[in-house]
């Protein structure tokens, strides 16, 4: 199946042929059409390894209280005859229509400004590509309002763009893990171990905090493996998550006991750096030149200054802001910025190794480690050390 997902989303515009075996053992080629199909799938865990869901929208289900209960008083007022039904509802009605008009020809998209796009993270090779299908999408969807060329071809606008980019905070933030690809329980766990502020922590102490049993928050951090697939965990997906293998001696009815325990260190601020939400916006236009259909001649007006002079850029994408990059409210209604603003955050968003920090105050924490090929162990119940 993950197979298959990947032909499929790699050539979209084309059928998907599967090569599989017949119980003969003859090879049998497969055609799935048609061409052009969207996959909607829906699981509480990852849908696949790392190559799969790098190639989809992830986006996490509302498990809420108050969604339970919405879901609840709609499914009584179905029952109460008080929904009319699809055949009947007037939003459904205009929706078929307005798939039927969409089915009608294949449209072509430009985006004009396509040059003056930025992404405040760009390792991903994927994710640019997905925003620019977005803002494809929702040109398609406004077509007729929207402009051709001699071609055919549709024209976006910067309201494709500011939708878009909308669509694409939102996934990268508190309704899904496109940039992290953590699920939504992956996600809360670390926003857990955060809150609390836990420098080192248990699986056991986890799992009292986040009321799932054993085996969950195990698979949580360490992932698992079944006949189909591999499944990352936190430890994978999470560089500021390490495992610790401890050896730890209790006492136990006068006895001295030993065993090994693991342990999770969790660097706050590597998190922070890591899970802080992706932004993209666009560079101010230079005398005009990326005309997209709603910015003015003078290339300043649409971003609230004259000339061009007040073009700015969201606080969480400078360096000298204080706001902190993972808040939903550090990104600001603009998604304009200057040159040099651009220069600073494209230097900012290399990739560096970081180094822990190891200050002489740090508290002692239960580790293991080798010592010319000798294993040092922490024994927490006589707070000793021994080689």
């Amino acid at each position: 199946m993950q197979e298959l997902l990947k032909s499929a989303t790699a050539n979209f515009q084309e059928p998907v042929e599967h090569r599989t075996l017949t119980r003969d053992r003859h090879l049998k080629l497969c055609t799935i059409p048609p061409e052009r199909c969207v996959w909607w799938l829906a699981k509480v865990e990852a849908i696949g390894d790392d190559q799969v869901m790098n190639r989809m929208l992830t986006v996490w289900i509302d498990d809420s209280t108050g969604q339970d209960r919405a879901v609840l008083a709609h499914l009584k007022q179905v029952e109460m005859g008080m929904v009319p039904s699809a055949t009947n509802d007037p939003d459904v009605l205009v929706c078929r229509t307005m798939w039927e008009i969409l089915k009608e020809a294949v449209r072509q998209v430009r985006i004009p400004f396509a040059g003056r796009i930025n992404f405040s993270a760009a390792h991903n090779r994927r994710n640019p590509a997905m925003l620019f299908d977005l803002i494809k999408c929702h040109a398609v969807l406004n077509f007729l309002q929207r402009e051709k060329d001699e071609d055919g071809t549709v024209i976006s606008t910067y309201d494709d763009f500011v939708y878009a980019r909308q669509l694409f905070i939102a996934i990268n933030g508190n309704v899904g893990g496109q940039e992290t690809k953590l699920t939504r329980n992956e996600s809360a766990a670390l926003a857990t171990i955060t809150r609390l502020d836990l420098q080192v922590f248990t699986i056991r102490q986890l799992q009292d905090t986040l009321g799932l049993s054993y085996h969950q928050t195990y698979r949580l951090l360490h992932g698992y493996t079944n006949s189909r697939a591999t499944y990352l965990g936190i430890l994978d997906k999470c560089p500021a998550v390490s495992l610790i293998d401890a050896t730890v001696a209790e006492e136990i009815c006068g006895v001295e006991c030993r065993r090994r325990e693991h342990y999770f260190s969790f660097d706050l601020l590597h998190y922070r750096g890591w899970s802080a939400q992706a932004d993209v916006w666009l560079d101010e236009e230079v005398n005009g030149s990326d005309s997209d259909g709603d910015d003015d001649e003078d290339g300043g007006d649409a971003a609230g200054g004259a000339g061009g002079e007040n073009h700015t850029l969201p606080p969480s994408l400078h360096r000298n802001s204080r706001d902190c990059a993972n808040k939903p409210e550090a990104h600001s209604a603009s998604v304009f910025c200057t040159g040099k603003e651009r220069e600073e955050r494209r230097t900012e968003s290399i990739g560096r190794l970081h180094g822990l920090p190891v200050t002489p105050n740090t508290p002692p924490v239960p580790s293991a480690s080798v010592w010319g090929g000798v294993m040092v162990s922490v024994i927490t119940a006589g707070v000793q050390k021994k080689r």
